[in-house]
């Protein structure tokens, strides 16, 4: 498999910024852990990991529940 990244959308849906690539799943979900309240300050909504360039793993929301 390839490499992962986290692409993050802001309200209307527009890719707003990528992240990094990185060489595992795990390796790209801690980063997530660790900053993804500053990517909801920074104005992101939401969060998409995507393996292989454009394959979405998974979307989750950075507003509260």
């Amino acid at each position: 498999m390839g490499a992962y990244r986290w692409l993050t959308e802001d309200d209307h849906g527009n890719q707003a910024r990528a992240s990094e690539d990185f060489g595992t799943r795990s390796e790209a979900e801690a980063w997530m852990t660790e900053g993804w309240e500053q990517l909801r300050a920074s104005g992101g909504k939401t969060v998409a990991l995507v393996s292989d360039g454009d394959r979405v793993l998974y979307r989750m929301s950075l507003e509260d529940a």
